[in-house]
């Protein structure tokens, strides 16, 4: 009894070795018979590789393991093939021609897997992982397809949002990425297969900056033309004539939130899909900014504003001059923005800015409110 369990461990162990098949191409069907080796967001990726290599490697388990996608060397974990699927013999491409060649003389080299091995193993079938066509009577027997679908969700999962913010990174860049599929305890297949991915539309990239472009010229010209960013009420009778009223920092602080924050949104929910993409620090630095807003708004009015010195000077002066206090919230504000720029265009995520900067920013916008209260 000794001796015929340690040869079915042997067995079993022999079994389990057999190698992983080898990623022999990757690309995304188009329409008709149409191969696009550039994916992006939202595709229904394929991967081919070789029957006579896929077959035994799943005869070595006891039951279909899940093949998960492989992007860069990273596991996409919610990323699992559907039933791999025959790629027809009428998809005409010259690199599909050249796995057709590498995977039938792979067929001539491979010895058949144990046939009762064969008869529990999960078989690579002609299931509709690949879109159906209107003639399926044409088929290659040797390269069949892993079909995983690229669905923008994986982005806001917290289990794939860091690999998927990896490979996303930098959108405007054009840079190929690895694609292999494996296990999740074996890691990925051999693989030499590198494809071209779309991370970001730039025609829809250029269409928004223009709109924005335009948003922000009008914006600018209401600002010079209007009192939308200028202290309320109206100035003394002794006023020269054309003069115009000061800016005012607490409403040019909320202008500058506004035109950072939501350009912002738009361009991370253009290359991720994701709208969840606002932290609680963005909403922190959102409510003290319009809550500066709203209090220094209580004594406008009160007195007759200040005379327009020009935009900088207005920002930093008060009645009596530049004054420190000024000076400080406009750098801090100024300083926060640039991170806020740099850390969302390169990394796709609105910085969570901690409660410690929070704190300092808030210290700085109430200290501006307190000598507001008192006309400065």
């Amino acid at each position: 009894m000794k001796t015929i369990a340690s040869l079915l461990i042997f067995a079993v162990c022999a079994v389990a070795d057999v190698a992983p098949p080898t990623i022999r191409d990757a690309f995304v069907a188009g329409s008709g018979d149409k191969i696009v080796r550039n994916a992006r967001l939202t595709d229904n990726l394929l991967i081919a590789v070789c029957r006579s290599e896929l077959n035994p490697w799943l005869a070595s388990f006891p039951t279909g393991p899940d093949i998960l996608l492989y992007l860069d060397g990273r596991m996409i974990k919610s990323a699992v093939s559907a039933q791999p699927a025959t790629v027809p013999a009428d998809w005409k491409d010259v690199e599909l021609d050249k796995v057709r060649a590498a995977c039938a003389a792979s067929a001539k080299d491979t010895t058949a897997a144990p046939a009762n091995a064969q008869a529990t193993a999960p078989q690579a079938s002609d299931a509709a992982a690949v879109p159906p066509k209107t003639d399926t009577s044409a088929k290659s027997p040797d390269v069949v397809a892993l079909s995983f679908v690229l669905d923008p969700a994986q982005v806001s999962n917290p289990d794939t949002r860091p690999i998927w913010l990896a490979i996303l990174a930098k959108p405007w860049e054009a840079r190929k990425i690895s694609v292999s599929a494996g296990t999740s305890d074996k890691g990925g297949w051999p693989t030499s297969v590198d494809l071209d991915f779309t991370r970001i539309n730039l025609w829809l990239l250029g269409v928004w900056a223009l709109l924005f472009a335009v948003a922000l010229v009008r914006f600018i010209l209401y600002a010079r033309d209007s009192d939308i960013i200028r202290d309320a009420g109206t100035l003394p009778a002794t006023a020269p004539a054309g003069a115009r009223k000061a800016y005012s920092l607490g409403r040019t602080q909320m202008a500058v939130w506004t035109f950072v924050i939501f350009p912002a949104l738009a361009f991370i929910f253009m290359v991720t899909w994701d709208t969840g993409v606002v932290s609680p620090g963005v909403l922190g630095l959102m409510g003290i900014s319009f809550g500066t807003t709203l209090l220094a708004a209580i004594p406008d009015g009160t007195d007759p504003p200040d005379e327009s010195k020009g935009f900088f000077d207005d920002l930093v002066s008060d009645g009596t001059g530049p004054s420190m206090h000024r000076y400080q919230m406009a750098l801090f504000t100024i300083v926060l923005v640039i991170v806020f720029i740099v850390k969302t265009a390169a990394g796709l995520v609105m910085p969570d800015f901690d409660a410690s900067l929070l704190a300092l920013m808030g210290i700085s916008n109430g200290t501006y409110i307190g000598f507001k209260m008192q006309g400065r």
